[in-house]
């Protein structure tokens, strides 16, 4: 088996494996430094040049202070800074920018030559000289000149790093004798049509053809992953001591890989059974004032006692594009509202009828830009074999039209269902004139056991390249402060907050006078506070957390009540902006909070 991989690699034994491993390490150092290049060095040389003619007018400091930092070694860097005020062409803008250069640093006395000015400056009141860029006057600087002793280090550092990863993957390229396909993963961006409100057409699931994208970015991967995880099998095998235990992190990719054959099975089987589904609306448009209703048919008939989840989000996306141009959409639930609704089965078809009311101060839908509101119908039931989730982009306007669906009971069962999940949520009890709440251990569970989980590997990951051997003290040193710093200090943080969050519990207790708060850690106290209930002067809901599961984005509030200029929160883990302002009109109409 192993001759027959080496054959068809083109390699020799062993050779193939240790070129291969030798490549992947010097793909970090060869990254590291052209990514320290790009992103520090050149905006750094492109702004010095952009500013060589740049106009220069009169400014007025409104801060400055000198920023230091001591290591564990005894060095203090520096950094000076300050805001300041400039007028052009009547037009009056604020910038922060000192220098050229960005950042902490202790070569020569730069910053507390500057930082002495500024504040002579600034404590006389006197105008300084600011540098700004006459195309676009927000861009301006203090001090135009490049330092090119610090310039000289940075090119050298990135130099070193650069040329060393080179030369290593150089050499593990040579030895393998191979000429791998190192194409690129195109970026696939999903065009959505603008919106009319007029189409009156059944509405199809979205993202019909996502599961072919799974597929595709799968294989890519897996080919990519599985080979490297073979020819590294050997180094794996003869593990000996703890330098060598950061090569286990070429097993994270098959395993990644694994997941995403899983995924797409999933996508592919989900397709194959309820890719012919509908929604036809009623109102069409839905109305964000109104009501928003509709009928989904299924092209797959469900079981006859399935219960169904349907949930409409209004959401809001963004996209932006990094330092590389590369597109990036993050979106965020603006609000959401959910309901069980019971499947009618006719022939081999289930047929879901669905009914909202929607607060008209939600924005209605807006067409795919960089900034837009959309809405969204999700709808998943838990049956034998794979769970039923579809999503429906649904078209809303602003109106107060309702639906000709009739739910009998809809409002009823609702507001029955809200008020039993606010009581087991915030377990409420009344005793007197005093309410208590509760938060129990566990919660958030599963999204704290992935936190923890990831931040672990992420941990792992730090610790590991912490006592591998990555070469010479001058590439050594940097490189494990940078991978040590990155992935220790996040892994440690997600790590922590996975931990914390079913650990940790929240009692309140609300009185005529007072409410009385104490947090507790695996059943010990870690503070108790009182806050009289004249002192509170808001009491509102915050997103705290969000996890996502496929489709599904589930937002976490808390409820926290302002007071002397401090927050406090007294009730948390509430899924869901509905239940959240239940929970808000719940307590203002049962105690003294605002």
């Amino acid at each position: 088996m192993k001759r027959l991989w080496g054959e068809r690699m083109g390699l020799t034994e062993g050779k193939g494996k240790r070129s291969l491993m030798l490549t992947l390490f010097g793909l970090p150092f060869f990254c590291f430094g052209i990514g320290f290049g790009y992103f520090k060095l050149w905006p750094e040389l492109s702004i010095w040049m952009s500013a060589a003619s740049w106009q220069q007018t009169e400014g007025q400091l409104v801060s400055t202070r000198l920023d230091s930092s001591r290591s564990s070694e005894g060095s203090t860097t520096y950094e000076v800074k300050a805001r300041y005020r400039y007028q052009v062409d009547g037009r009056e803008f604020e910038s922060a920018r000192v220098g050229i250069h960005t950042g902490k640093d202790n070569i020569g006395r730069y910053h507390q030559t500057w930082s002495r000015q500024l504040s002579q400056s600034h404590q006389n009141r006197l105008p300084v000289t600011v540098w700004y860029d006459p195309r676009q006057p927000s861009r301006s600087l203090l001090d135009r000149d490049l330092r090119w002793g610090l310039m000289a280090m940075q090119l050298a550092f990135a130099g070193v790093f650069s040329l060393v990863g080179a030369v290593l993957m150089g050499a593990g390229l040579r030895r393998g004798k191979s000429d791998p396909d190192a194409g690129t993963d195109p970026v696939a961006a999903d065009s959505v049509s603008t919106l009319d409100f007029s189409d009156r057409s059944p509405i199809a699931p979205s993202a019909a053809m996502g599961h072919w994208g799974m597929w595709f970015f799968a294989v890519v991967w897996n080919a990519i992953s599985f080979p490297a995880a073979l020819a590294g099998w050997d180094e794996i095998r003869s593990i000996r001591s703890a330098e060598d235990y950061l090569v286990l992190l070429i097993l994270l990719f098959p395993l990644v890989g694994l997941f995403l054959i899983w995924q797409a099975i999933k996508g592919s089987i989900l397709h194959v059974r309820y890719g012919q589904s509908c929604l036809v609306m009623d109102p069409n448009p839905g109305q964000a004032g109104g009501q928003v209703g509709g009928e989904i048919t299924l092209s797959k008939a469900l079981p006859l006692d399935a219960q169904c989840e349907v949930r409409l989000e209004c959401l809001h996306s963004r996209e932006t594009r990094n330092a590389k141009g590369e597109r990036r959409t993050s979106t965020s639930v603006l609000w959401q509202d959910m309901m069980m609704a019971p499947g009618r089965r006719e022939a081999d078809q289930t047929k879901i009828q669905f009914l909202f009311d929607v607060p008209g101060d939600l924005p209605a839908s807006q067409p795919q830009s960089k900034d837009w509101k959309h809405w969204k119908v999700h709808v998943a039931a838990d049956i034998p074999g794979l769970d039923l989730a579809l999503d429906f982009a649904v078209p809303v306007a602003q109106g107060e039209r309702h639906s000709l669906i009739r739910m009998p009971g809809r409002e009823r069962r609702q507001q029955l269902q809200r008020t039993q999940e606010l009581a087991q949520v915030l377990n409420i009890e009344q005793k007197g004139d005093t309410l208590y709440l509760n938060s129990e251990y566990g919660r958030e569970r599963t999204g704290s056991i992935l936190a923890f989980l990831f931040g672990s590997i992420f941990l792992a990951a730090g610790i590991g390249i912490g006592f591998a051997q990555v070469g010479p003290a001058l590439i050594a040193i940097p490189m494990k402060l940078l991978f040590c710093t990155v992935f220790g200090g996040v892994g440690l943080l997600i790590m922590l907050i996975g931990l914390l969050t079913p650990t940790t519990r929240l009692d309140t207790a609300i009185d005529r006078h007072h409410v009385h708060v104490r947090r507790l850690f695996l059943g010990r106290e870690v503070y108790r506070r009182s806050i009289p209930l004249d002192s509170i002067t808001r009491f509102d809901a915050h997103k705290n957390s969000s996890t996502s599961s496929g489709s599904r984005t589930r937002n976490w509030f808390q409820l926290r009540i302002h007071h002397d200029g401090r927050r406090q929160p007294i009730a948390e883990s509430i899924p869901g902006r509905v239940l959240a302002d239940e929970a808000l009109a719940f307590l203002r109409t049962h105690t003294g909070l605002p």
